[in-house]
């Protein structure tokens, strides 16, 4: 059922009503708002404060069976915790849960940081890649595990790359059983003591990073968005404004960035950034021209300056150039996609 409050933010909350008369929610109740406050004491105040003004089932939303919304009110709430996913498949080789999408990247950062934790001899050798599709209520499950399936299904996905060392190997330099890596790609992955090498900072080795990548599925045809060429994602809207998918190691980039980008600047200055480079990447995507990309980075760099104003001078130089070069790369619009439009469409859209 859903029940409207005067004053909450979004203002509909979907309950399961039970026989016995009582109301339970398993909402992520962090996204809502109400008297500028945030989250579940938050929720609380709002249902006791006489403000519950529609009553509906789910599949009859516009029919409201409150009969005197001005005089109820809810006087007794309980809150337990709860595991807030369902499990869907389950083997040495995968893992599918459905998870709140508002709790989605928190549950990724938890993995990822226990991933980094229990498997730091083998980073480079055994990789985890997470893709994250999200989706509206009710969305067919059988369309979400399409497209599931699609998330790096090449078989270059499975390959190694020649690329240095992202982690930190100060412990692992001189392991006699884990500091070897190969020095060179090799048919059938069946290595040589010729191949390998001590681990060593600025010499490329063929490693299997691993790789992020999500979307929002809005409608059944989305899933054939999730298709790839040469490991990134096919598709012209792709190819302008993304630069997915990412390696995995490089998702604390991402989330490194938005914590940035949200401490200095507000929803609208986000908002600025994200529509003037990508209406000049879409502006420019026809012209061939060898200097486009030099003035491509000057032109980003002054939009980048004028959103944060008089904040930037009080960045870090190193974070003003990781800023910069997010920009330039692509990692800075994937990352407001990710936040702005992939998380937040699918709660939005519920």
């Amino acid at each position: 059922m859903i029940i409207k409050v005067k004053g909450l933010n979004p203002e509909n909350l979907f309950v399961l009503h039970t026989s016995n008369g009582e109301f339970y929610t398993i909402e992520s109740l962090d996204k809502y708002k109400f008297n500028e406050k945030i989250g579940v004491d938050t929720v609380k105040e709002a249902l006791k404060s006489s403000q519950i003004y529609w009553i509906a089932k789910e599949d009859e939303s516009g029919r409201n069976l409150l009969l005197k919304p001005d005089n109820l009110k809810i006087p007794n709430l309980e809150t337990e915790d709860y595991y807030p996913f369902i499990e869907i498949t389950k083997s040495p080789l995968l893992l599918r849960l459905i998870v709140p999408a508002l709790d989605s990247l928190k549950i990724i950062e938890l993995i990822m940081k226990l991933y980094n934790q229990r498997f730091e001899k083998a980073l480079g050798k055994l990789p985890i890649s997470i893709g994250l599709l999200v989706s509206k209520r009710k969305f067919p499950l059988y369309v979400l595990l399409d497209a599931g399936e699609r998330l790096f299904n090449a078989d270059e996905f499975k390959e190694a790359d020649m690329m240095d060392v992202w982690w930190d190997i100060n412990g692992l330099r001189n392991d006699e059983f884990y500091g070897f890596y190969p020095t060179r790609k090799v048919e059938n992955q069946k290595y040589t003591l010729d191949d390998l090498s001590p681990l060593s900072k600025g010499k490329p080795y063929a490693l299997y990073p691993g790789y992020f990548d999500f979307d929002l599925l809005l409608g059944t045809q989305d899933r054939y968005n999730v298709t790839y060429k040469g490991k990134k994602r096919a598709g012209s809207n792709y190819n302008i404004f993304s630069k997915r998918p990412y390696y995995f190691y490089q998702l604390s980039q991402i989330l490194d960035l938005w914590e940035v980008l949200q401490n200095n600047l507000s929803s609208s200055q986000i908002h600025f950034i994200e529509e003037v480079l990508m209406g000049k990447l879409r502006e420019w995507q026809e012209i061939k021209d060898e200097n486009k990309e030099n003035v491509f980075r000057k032109f980003a760099e002054a939009i980048i300056k004028d959103a944060f104003g008089s904040s930037w001078t009080k960045l870090r130089k190193e974070t003003q150039d990781v800023i910069l070069n997010s920009a330039f790369n692509g990692l800075l619009l994937d990352t407001i996609t990710l936040f702005k439009h992939t998380i937040k469409g699918g709660y939005e859209n519920e």
